[in-house]
Order: structure tokens, then sequence, then C-alpha cells
């Protein structure tokens, strides 16, 4: 995957949660049942690059669970 992907995750990933604006999950789930996609590790590294992108842009928040799993939704 190049910066043109991680662009296009992002934008599957903000079109998801303004279809589903309850919607959390952490990178995993958000792979296997925002995107539809069976995804790599280093795939997976891009979606959590894309949510990082997303955090930074306030487009998205995490919250910690108290297990330390990450949840991410719409900001």
């Amino acid at each position: 995957m190049n910066a043109a992907d991680v662009v296009q995750l992002e934008n599957s990933i903000l079109r998801y949660i303004e279809e589903h604006p309850n919607a959390a999950d952490t990178v995993d789930g958000i792979a296997a049942w925002w995107l539809n996609e069976k995804l790599t590790a280093d795939e997976l590294h891009q979606v959590q690059q894309a949510l990082d992108n997303l955090l930074v842009r306030q487009r998205t928040r995490v919250r910690k669970s108290a297990d330390g799993h990450a949840y991410y939704s719409k900001a």
C-alpha cells in the first residue's frame, strides 16, 4: 500500500462513520466490519495509519477500554 491507499482507507472510514455515527470499533473490527476486508498485518498497519491521520485532523476519536483496547469512533 502507498499514500494513496491510506487516503482511500481514510475516505472509506469516514463514509462508514457518516452512515453509522454511533459506530465504534478496534482496528481489527474496523478492517473486518467497516471495510469488509481480511487484511494482512502490513495492511492493518495502514488502517492504523489512516485512523491516526483522522485523529490528527479530529475526524475520529479514540477511547481506551479497561483492558487496553483502543476503540475508534466519529469525533
